[in-house]
């Protein structure tokens, strides 16, 4: 270095550091600043220049920044090229330190140009090395700058004086110039703010600020929202989450394969599956799933920005273990005579050191942040994506064991758990290593007594990581409970119509607080266990200081002076918080994995087997070899199944209830589990559910199902269909919006959109799963001649139709017959009917039970002649007569005649005409969710508070502050400790005396009374907090599920349950948890800094004058973000309940999406509702990165101005008063920006309170129970009913349904009410039941009116068989009798005369069997006949029966239409009649029209007028002539 610097020197310690003034020497100024301003850039070169070239291009424009920046490159090189020569002229050697420096410097200019054009040219919009190279080169340039100043080289060395200048001026306008983002080259991607902004405005997140003023200035919405980057989005996050779970399953799937030889070598020896599982083994190939580790998957998608959070953590560590370390210099300055030193410069460097520190810190933590907050972000986007794909390939055996309830919980409560924890995940590392290192720092200033404080930790760790554990196993109980509970409303809020028509709903809200009570039990045990977890950390704190102090006074003869007492309470406060945040670190990896595991369990649940169904292109269109099929592993139900069916084919699958024919469809689709054999598919499938599925959206779009727009083909579906005159009635024709689960269409309304969904994809295959069974006779011969017979529009196609209709069997080409699960027979109609087998036994059984409208007579005369003849010598005379019922059939005074109902010719009634405009806006079913605006009004706090009872409130404050105050105090008294005069004495006695002792005693004896205070106070707090807010959360799910089940049915109509179960699941959390949580965090921060602010105004008075605007400039940011904070809150919460609305639509329709292929097109749209939750979320995330970090600049303020303060009035102010401001000050740094942030999160938490505030204040209907006026016992006795100019609506905004009805029921009279739909039948049943109330007229029943009578009262006196059957999760007996009123022989034989008996006997638990989720485990006829034993229980004088044989197949019509007339027959029986076969025997019939009676009479008196609307449907339904 000698040779280097001429034999000058390098450094001069008592110039340096001795000296009054900071100077350094001119070789040490030409070599180290030098050095560390270029060396850095030269080293990262090779890999960024790595980078560059692998990066892809894309060349942004050429414009005046990278003119001028390269104009200022020149410039700079020519002023170094100068200095250079004006250095090298005087000593003609280049081995010179300021020569050598000029020359790395050039060089760097060179490196610097190729960096700006080449980042030019990869199209960077900003530099992070170029902009961190000028911004070092500013900073650093600062000393030499300084030095030339205080040297007077301005005056010696004129000319290097200016070049340095103007060097140092191009540095800061190139700094500027980086500052500001290069415009992009335009393109197709959608870019956030972000990608575009520069490095400054990303490090000060500048660019959130123009979306912040908009929030300001204006309630934000969704369009406001700024966009985000495409690798943030849902599909980039799917893809390549997909990729890294497929790896996952290469390597776990070698066992597998390995099994499968197994399995194949077995099966070539004829050894079955069944015989597999005598001999202990209960799988089939791929039938268990493959076990994938999804923290695995989740570390190879995010493993970098995981990393990168964790990198700026140990940064904020070091930082804040630096923090005490200059503190202990700046103390040690302080207390220092001013007469000793005057070296000031030092003080105030040490102030700035401590302020940049800060700033680091603080920039850290706010990147740390927004780093780890989008993080959770991405995760929960990208699981939510997951289990939504897992939802559409799940298998129906793998899905059986997770209920829709416990799947809705996974996508809402444990994604958003993630989100939340994440931030926390693996932070207990860096909580570990503050503590190490704060252990350490204080063992270097206290010496051994630092031990006994690690004692304290080493017995409390180990009981708090016990309790940790419990917690987990609790949590985990918890989640199932709430799994449980959101199931039951699920199904509860799905069935709320057949509850209030059987006055149900108070009781099946009683289970759900039952479960909710459960729930709650368990949630009391997890805070409790959380809270004496949190009160052991707390006092750990304080323990450690304790028992630290105590045996430093005992076993040191220094005593404690204000240095360490401080630096120690710096390092002590520095723990607190490590403990702290170790304590919700732990708790909330506890919650993040819970709810991973919870999400790991079902991602990894078996598949649907890909090789189920092969698509051959050569093979015929359905083909079947040696099928064998089972739904559950245990039992196989289709077995030998044969079938080939050639393209163009038209086949029907026949055969009794629960023969497996609907399961025949599912086998072919691939829905059931393949045990052995081939299937094989040609071309595209359609698929027609027994049940159907209509989606949340208009009637057109459930039609085209994602297809293009085809007017013609669209056209011809509708009529072919049968739903023009439906669009015509309907108010907003094919516009109109259905509700979900096609609530306010008919069973055959959705039967048919269903059909038309299929025929409008013109596929090449057709599975239909009796799809004519919900339509009227007429309808039915309509659609099947016109769609699916040899003459509609599939006839080129190949059909696969379940039915249960004889009447079309002869029109198809080929028939097969299914018999316990095996294919008995097939071939033509003619082949199967010319000998007696299983096909002969079904038409024996299905004639006699079939109406008599629904097949030709000609055809059921030729099949019983048939029959006859081939049974003649097999049964003499036995079930049935077949000789008989053809001479019944010829005294038929009704005959047949098929023709066609509707006027084909009315195109123009659909809605899509553009001659007939409806205003389809005011027919809006599904209304967008309303969203407050402007802050959360402060009853919404009220009613928490409320809830919790504002005396405990206030209780609670007192004892929290209470506990705060200790703290405070006994910091305050160690103040006071350090400066007692005795202890001043301490210089010239030891420790050991018995005075000091004495006093030692006294000081650290009053510290213990403050400690004791805290930890009673927060004892105390702990138990109210536990209690109280389980008691808050209790009162607040009763009022919100109390008033929800007693709103109107309008209300269920137009409310998506997504958006009702969002209440319940995902704001009651925040209630649960979160907002409990944020008050009392925020109660700790705003006692905590006013203690602060106390302390430093105590020992600095006038820092009131910094506190003040301070106080002021934090209100300000405050109120500037929290609108955008609310409102952000606000979309956030609306946009998640499209999410859970469409998830749970698609689990219901899953098969059906499947078959016709659309799981892109669901994903498509999953995904874009995801992005739109996610995009709010990201937004959210962003001002809370802004809001952090200028909060955090302004608290590095109060250090520097405490610091700088400290140092300047060093000789007024002790060491002890110092260093308690700049302790507090360091604290203060977290506290304000911690005081902030929870203010704005407890009032954007407040946003559920209001959210489920919103749904108490609903309208409810009329009173269960009127008080003053109630039935008598036996009402009603007779069953006379009397409608008196009965007007009603649905809702206020709709036209009346009913209008002027005046009609009188006799008592015991059966009476049949008609008309075509939409004539308001149904409506007429619904105002029985008062669940639509009258606007005009009254109806009575034997004399009481029913407005007079309480909902209760009316509705269980009534008995009702609806059209759906609804079942709930449970046993049969709680389905048949949920109020528990009966003996179990009444149920007994209610189920005997349902003809359930012998079905129930043979199940192994009876009563006790499981129903299944809604009623799964039973076919619908099942569930019907169940709904039928309800109404048999109930048996009161009045039967309404709504449609109810409209979707079962003909034989459980005909035991319920049999039962009704023998168990009812004293009752009166209102029929809405949907064959109208069915009600030609009955005493009258009302015709209904427009919501108008048009006609009541006798049905003779009624057929015999030609020109009665009665006359004209039967007349179309072909009964008449």
């Amino acid at each position: 270095m000698d040779q280097l610097c001429k034999n000058a020197t390098f450094w001069d310690w008592n110039q340096t550091v001795n000296g009054d003034q900071l100077l350094f020497t001119s070789c040490f100024l030409s070599t180290v600043p030098v050095w560390v301003i270029h060396g850095w850039i030269w080293i990262i070169s090779p890999f960024y220049i790595y980078y560059l070239f692998n990066t892809k291009t894309n060349p942004n424009p050429v414009n005046w920044r990278i003119i001028i920046k390269t104009l200022l490159l020149a410039v700079n090189t020519a002023l170094l090229i100068v200095q250079w020569v004006l250095e090298y002229t005087p000593h003609h050697s280049l081995w010179n330190a300021a020569v050598l420096g000029f020359t790395l410097q050039i060089c760097t200019q060179f490196l610097l140009g190729f960096y700006i054009h080449m980042e030019r040219w990869k199209g960077f919009v900003t530099s992070g090395v170029l902009f961190t190279y000028w911004t070092v080169a500013i900073i650093i340039n600062v000393v030499p700058f300084h030095n030339k100043i205080i040297k007077l080289e301005h005056i010696r060395s004129t000319w290097l004086f200016t070049l340095f200048c103007a060097m140092y001026v191009v540095l800061c306008i190139q700094w500027v110039l980086s500052c500001l983002a290069e415009i992009p080259k335009p393109n197709d991607k959608e870019c956030s703010p972000y990608s575009t902004s520069s490095i400054p405005s990303r490090l000060l997140f500048s660019w959130v600020f123009r979306f912040l003023m908009n929030g300001y200035r204006r309630p934000l919405t969704q369009k406001d929202i700024i966009s985000m980057d495409s690798r943030d989005k849902a599909d980039y996050l799917l893809s390549k989450y997909l990729i890294c779970w497929e790896k996952s399953e290469n390597t776990s799937r070698e066992c597998c394969i390995e099994k499968e030889k197994d399995l194949s070598a077995l099966e070539n020896v004829g050894e079955s599956l069944l015989a597999m599982n005598d001999v202990g083994d209960n799988t089939y190939p791929d039938s268990r799933a493959s076990q994938h580790s999804l923290v695995k998957t989740l570390m190879k998608m995010f493993g970098g920005e995981f990393l990168m959070f964790h990198l700026l953590a140990m940064i904020i560590v070091v930082c804040k273990m630096t923090s005490p370390q200059l503190l202990r210099l700046l103390l040690d300055f302080i207390a220092e005579p001013q007469g000793e030193t005057n070296q000031l410069w030092w003080g105030y460097v040490l102030a700035v050191s401590l302020f940049l520190v800060s700033v680091s810190e603080s920039m850290c933590y706010s990147h740390y942040l927004y780093t780890s907050l989008n993080l959770g972000r991405r995760i929960s986007a990208t699981l939510m994506s997951a289990l939504y794909k897992k939802a559409l390939t799940i298998s129906h055996h793998s899905k059986q064991s997770s209920s829709v309830g416990e799947i809705l919980n996974l996508m809402s409560v444990d994604t958003s758990t993630i989100h939340s924890a994440t931030m926390f995940l693996g932070m207990w590392f860096e909580s570990l290593l503050e503590i190490i290192l704060s252990v350490y720092f204080l063992y270097d200033i206290l010496g051994y007594a630092t031990f006994a404080g690690c004692g304290v930790l080493a017995l409390l760790i180990p009981m708090n990581v016990f309790l940790s554990s419990v917690s987990f196993k609790v949590m985990q109980k918890h989640m199932k409970l709430k799994d449980d509970r959101i199931n039951l409303l699920s199904e509860v809020i799905n069935g709320i119509k057949v509850l209030k028509l059987y006055a149900w709903e108070m009781i099946f809200k009683d289970k759900i607080i039952d479960k909710r009570n459960l729930e709650l039990r368990k949630l009391l045990n997890l805070k409790v266990l959380e809270r004496i977890v949190e009160t052991f950390f707390h006092i750990t704190t304080f323990l450690v200081i304790f028992t630290v102090f105590l045996t430093y006074i005992h076993i040191s003869d220094t005593p404690l002076d204000a240095k360490t007492v401080f630096v120690s309470l710096s390092l002590f406060n520095v723990l607190r918080y490590s403990v702290d945040f170790l304590n919700y670190s732990v708790r909330n990896n506890l919650k993040f994995f819970v709810a991973l595991k919870r999400i790991n369990t079902f991602l990894n649940k078996l598949d649907i087997q890909e090789d189920n169904v092969e698509r051959d292109p050569q093979e015929e269109a359905v083909k079947i070899i040696d099928g064998e099929f089972a739904w559950d592993i245990n039992s196989s139900l289709l077995k030998e199944v044969n079938i080939v069916i050639p393209e163009g084919g038209l086949v029907a699958v026949v055969g009794q209830v629960g023969q497996g024919k609907s399961s025949l469809l599912s086998a072919i689709l691939g829905e059931m589990m393949k045990i052995r054999g081939k299937v094989s598919i040609k071309g595209s499938v359609a698929y027609v559910p027994q049940q159907a599925w209509i989606q949340n959206a208009t009637i057109q779009e459930n039609i085209l199902f994602g297809n293009k727009m085809d007017d013609k083909r669209y056209r011809e579906v509708l009529e072919a269909c049968a739903l023009i005159q439906d669009l015509d009635i309907l108010p907003a024709g094919d516009q109109t919006e259905i509700g979900e689960k096609g609530i306010n269409l008919s069973g055959g309304q959705k039967q048919r959109v269903s059909l038309a969904r299929a025929v409008y994809n013109d596929t090449d295959v057709y599975l239909l799963d009796d799809p004519l069974s919900a339509v009227d006779s007429h309808v039915g011969s309509h659609i099947f001649d016109e769609v699916i017979g040899p003459s509609g529009l599939l006839k080129h196609k190949t059909c696969i139709l379940v039915t249960h209709g004889i009447q079309w069997l002869p029109k198809v080409d080929n028939i097969i017959v299914i018999v316990n699960g095996k294919i008995s027979e097939s071939g033509t109609y003619d082949e199967l009917l010319n000998h007696a087998g299983p096909f002969a036994e079904f038409l024996e059984t299905y004639l006699m039970d079939t109406d008599e409208g629904d097949v030709e007579e000609e055809v059921m005369v030729k099949v019983l002649q048939r029959l006859t003849s081939l049974t003649s010598n097999e049964t003499n005379g036995s079930v049935f007569d077949l000789r008989q019922s053809i001479n019944d059939l010829s005294r038929k005074h009704l005959h047949i005649k098929s023709t066609s109902s509707h006027a084909t010719e009315r195109l123009s009634s659909v809605a899509t005409d553009k001659e007939v405009k409806k205003d389809i806006r005011k027919h809006t079913l599904i209304e967008e969710e309303t969203m407050e605006s402007g802050k959360v009004k402060w009853k919404q706090f009220m009613t928490y508070f409320r809830a919790i009872g504002l005396g405990y409130c206030v209780l609670m404050v007192t004892l929290y502050s209470m506990g705060e105050c200790m703290i405070l105090l006994g910091n305050i008294w160690l103040s006071r400790w350090t400066e007692d005069p005795a202890m001043k004495l301490a210089d010239t006695t030891t420790n050991c005396s018995s005075s000091i002792q004495q006093r030692n005693i006294y000081f650290i004896g009053s510290y213990l009374g403050f400690g004791l205070g805290q930890i009673t106070s927060m004892v105390l707090f702990g138990i109210l907090y536990v209690l109280r807010t389980i008691a808050a959360s209790r009162t607040l799910h009763a009022k919100l599920l109390h008033t929800t089940v007693r709103c109107p049915i309008s209300f269920f109509d137009t409310t998506p349950s997504g958006r009702i179960i969002n209440r319940f699941s995902q704001d009651m959390e925040a209630v649960d948890t979160m907002l409990p949580l944020n008050l009392e965090n925020m109660l700790f921060c705003i006692t905590a800094t006013l203690g602060v602010l106390a302390a430093i105004t105590y020992s600095v008075h006038w820092f009131l004058l910094v506190v003040i605007p301070l106080g002021v400039i934090y209100y300000l940011i405050m109120i500037f973000v929290l609108p955008s904070f609310r409102q952000l809150r606000r979309i956030i919460s609306i946009n998640r309940s499209p999410i859970y609305s469409y998830f749970s639509e698609t689990l219901a329709g899953a098969s059906v999406i499947r078959a016709f292929g659309k799981e892109n097109q669901f994903m498509v749209e999953m995904q874009r509702r995801v992005n739109n939750f996610h995009q709010a979320d990201w937004a959210n995330n962003a001002i809370t990165g802004w809001r952090s970090v200028h909060l955090e600049m302004l608290s590095c303020l109060v250090i520097l101005v405490t610091g700088t303060i400290a140092v300047g009035t060093k000789d007024s102010i002790n060491a002890g008063m110092a260093g308690l401001s700049v302790t507090y000050s360091l604290t203060l740094t977290h506290l304000m920006n911690w005081l902030v942030y929870i203010l704005t999160l407890a009032e954007t938490n407040a946003v559920s309170v209001e959210r489920m505030a919103e749904y108490t204040v609903k309208e409810s209907e009329a009173e269960l129970i009127n008080v003053d006026h109630r039935p008598s016992e036996d009402w009603p006795s007779q069953g006379q009913i009397t409608l008196s100019s009965y007007s009603t609506r649905y809702r206020p905004q709709l036209d009346l349904v009913l209008k002027n009805i005046n009609a009188t029921i006799k008592p015991g009279e059966k009476v049949g009410i008609v008309g075509r739909t939409g004539a308001g039948k149904s409506s007429l049943t619904l105002a029985l039941f008062r669940l639509i109330e009258p606007v005009s007229g009254n109806i009575e029943i034997d004399g009481e009116r029913l407005t007079d009578l309480g909902l209760h009262d009316c509705r269980s006196k009534l008995t009702i068989l609806p059209q759906d059957p609804v079942l709930f999760s449970g046993t049969l007996r709680m389905n048949v009798d949920p109020m528990d009123e009966y003996t179990d022989e009444e149920i007994w034989n209610a189920l005997e005369h349902a003809h359930l008996k012998s079905y129930v006997q043979s199940l192994s638990t009876g009563l006790d069997s499981e129903c299944g989720e809604s009623g799964e485990n039973l076919s619908v006829g099942q569930k019907q006949l169940v709904c039928l034993a309800r109404s048999l229980l109930r048996k009161t004088k009045i039967l309404i029966l709504d449609e109810a044989t409209a979707a079962v197949d003909l034989e459980t019509d005909d035991l319920i239409q049999r039962t009704i007339r023998e168990e009812f027959r004293e009752c009166t029986v209102l029929t809405i009649a949907h064959r109208l076969n069915t009600v030609m025997d009955y005493d009258r019939i009302m015709v209904l029209e427009n919501g108008c009676v048009l006609e009541y009479d006798t049905p003779q008196n009624l057929l015999a007028d030609d020109k009665s609307l009665f006359f004209e449907l039967a007349k179309n339904a072909g009964l008449i002539k």
